[in-house]
């Protein structure tokens, strides 16, 4: 009988894992509604000006569709943006991924759909193309801030700028306007994040913190300008694995591949 139990005992596991949970993410075709801010987005903008803003792309575009934001002025910002818990910033600073899938915008235009600027963005402006993306921060311990910007050169070269670096994508791919669609993604280690686009793959550069828990996406301030049509965006924590044994109680936490 002994013999028996402690064969059962020595057999004895209980494995259990923790899901990938969402921590925020947009997708235009949700049934939701395009508007970021039915998916639980706060949106945010700090100046009003006639080209800031957010909307709905196939509303004055026939035949397009994403969420259009464009920055409008270099002083300006318009974004949509969610605060993380505690518990989502201490699972984002353990590992996570992202994924975005977006097109370039080749023209300003009026929030109302009117007033356009033809290839505002295609050369020889396309420097202007500059300060629309993803940013990721943390605060505390172990903080960061990822900051990830789709930019275009007056070549047409598609680029990811980092805050520091500029990767580039494609050459001569960033003139496309509508006609691209572009999907990164970038995973997280706990050390290093690593954008990667078809077979590349690029390492980003960790920023200083600027003391808030959260993601977002958008136009933000910068010297140049920009309007970029989001399709989807998703944040993820890593998931974990977490294996329990019956002898002793060993409690052994293991990061998934």
């Amino acid at each position: 009988m002994i013999k028996m139990m402690l064969s059962v005992l020595g057999i004895f596991l209980l494995a259990s894992s923790t899901q990938a949970v969402l921590v925020a993410q947009y997708d235009y075709t949700s049934s939701l509604g395009a508007d970021p801010t039915t998916q639980g987005w706060t949106y945010l903008k700090n100046a009003t000006n006639a080209f800031l803003g957010g909307y709905d792309a196939s509303i004055y575009y026939p035949g397009q569709s994403g969420w259009r934001i464009v920055d409008g002025t270099n002083t300006g910002y318009a974004y949509y943006q969610i605060t993380l818990t505690d518990d989502q910033t201490e699972a984002m600073k353990t590992g996570f991924s992202v994924s975005w899938s977006f097109k370039l915008d080749a023209t300003a235009w009026k929030n109302d759909g009117t007033g356009s600027v033809a290839n505002y963005y295609l050369p020889p402006n396309q420097s202007r193309q500059g300060n629309n993306g993803l940013w990721i921060e943390t605060a505390g311990e172990n903080s960061f801030r990822y900051y990830i910007v789709a930019t275009a050169d007056a070549s047409g070269n598609l680029a990811i700028y980092d805050g520091s670096v500029t990767h580039v994508l494609t050459s001569g791919g960033g003139n496309n306007g509508y006609d691209t669609l572009y999907t990164v993604t970038v995973d997280y280690d706990g050390t290093n994040a690593v954008l990667s686009y078809g077979s590349s793959t690029y390492t980003l550069t960790k920023q200083a913190t600027f003391g808030n828990n959260r993601v977002l996406f958008g136009a933000h301030t910068s010297g140049g300008q920009g309007s970029v049509v989001y399709h989807a965006v998703s944040f993820i924590p890593e998931p974990t694995t977490m294996v329990l044994l019956g002898l002793g109680g060993l409690l052994l936490r293991r990061r998934q591949a």
